[in-house]
């Protein structure tokens, strides 16, 4: 969880532009959907996405799981458990969405994009 709460505040600093304000208080998804957007020519969008919707995903369970919210509200979702194979998923999922987004940032900067 920390981890993709460190990618989400990553994002914030990556979405520098003055209308980029309204996504700084908006979740994961709408974050790297910007991202994905803005530089599609930087890396593999399709492949980005994937791996933020799977880590938000557990992410949200594993949440309501340590918050021991009522799973009757929430039953549409299921209930991985995380052990250490999803744990290592993980950190392997998260290092592919760091790198993509530094090849992104890059791009950036020296106006490849």
């Amino acid at each position: 969880m920390a981890a993709a709460a460190v990618l989400e505040s990553l994002m914030n600093q990556m979405l520098d532009r003055l209308a980029d304000d309204r996504l700084h208080r908006a979740g994961l998804t709408r974050k790297a959907d910007e991202l994905a957007t803005r530089w599609q020519a930087a890396f593999d969008a399709k492949q980005f996405l994937e791996h933020v919707s799977w880590l938000k995903s557990r992410r949200n369970a594993f949440a309501h799981r340590l918050l021991d919210v009522d799973r009757t509200e929430h039953n549409r979702s299921p209930a991985w458990t995380f052990d250490d194979n999803m744990a290592y998923e993980a950190l392997e999922r998260i290092s592919s969405i760091a790198v993509m987004l530094e090849e992104g940032w890059e791009q950036q900067l020296t106006g490849r994009i």
